[in-house]
């Protein structure tokens, strides 16, 4: 297999292994970045699709903490103990 390269002063032919493999390299890694582009736009445009302007969407971490009500009972709890 023989590489062409377009280097702005002529066409540079090139055959060795290890130019071939970072070339088919760069052109997975090309190719690999163009589909997850496409199937990010097809998935974006689906759930525009789904939902409309006034759709709210909240996001919940599992496991984590709301530190305000835990805090109150917190307080709550020992400023009775302190008062005691």
């Amino acid at each position: 297999m023989v590489d062409f390269e377009f280097n702005g002063r002529g066409v540079h032919v090139s055959s060795s292994p290890a130019k071939r493999r970072r070339t088919s390299k760069v052109a997975k890694e090309l190719e690999t970045t163009k589909e997850e582009l496409e199937e990010k736009r097809d998935l974006n445009q689906g759930w525009k699709d789904v939902t409309d302007d006034k759709t709210v969407i909240g996001i919940r971490l599992f496991g984590a903490l709301d530190h305000k009500p835990f805090l109150i009972e917190c307080y709550k709890k020992y400023s009775s103990i302190k008062d005691a």
